[in-house]
């Protein structure tokens, strides 16, 4: 059983393409989001970068918001690919964010996010 799980983590083959996105949702009093943009792929190993982000208050301490790819605000990081994303920290998992396609583009849609005073 246990060498069964090592042999398909073995064969395992990421799905993921550079230029897909990724978002993390967490936070305990307020919901953080943050979007990663794979630019490197080297085996099981990606490369991300963090996007700026467009943000809409929609009420007190609460909106909307969406990435904008190829508009960066940190350094590249280096991550092990897992089955649902990339763990960015201990508290922060970036799964493949959601996309629709709208007049023939594919775009990310929005997340909510909350603030706390």
């Amino acid at each position: 059983m246990v060498q069964d799980r090592r042999e398909a983590r073995k064969a395992w083959v990421p799905p993921y393409k550079i230029g897909d996105i990724f978002r993390t949702c967490w936070g305990y009093d307020q919901t953080n989001v943050e979007f990663f943009e794979l630019v490197a792929l080297r085996g099981k190993t990606g490369v991300l970068r963090e996007l700026k982000q467009e943000r809409v208050e929609e009420g007190w301490a609460r909106g909307k918001c969406v990435p904008l790819p190829g508009e960066y605000i940190c350094e590249p990081i280096r991550r092990q690919c897992r089955e649902h994303g990339f763990k960015i920290s201990s508290c922060q998992i970036a799964y493949p964010a959601a996309v629709e396609t709208v007049a023939g583009v594919r775009v990310v849609k929005p997340a909510s996010w909350t603030a706390y005073a």
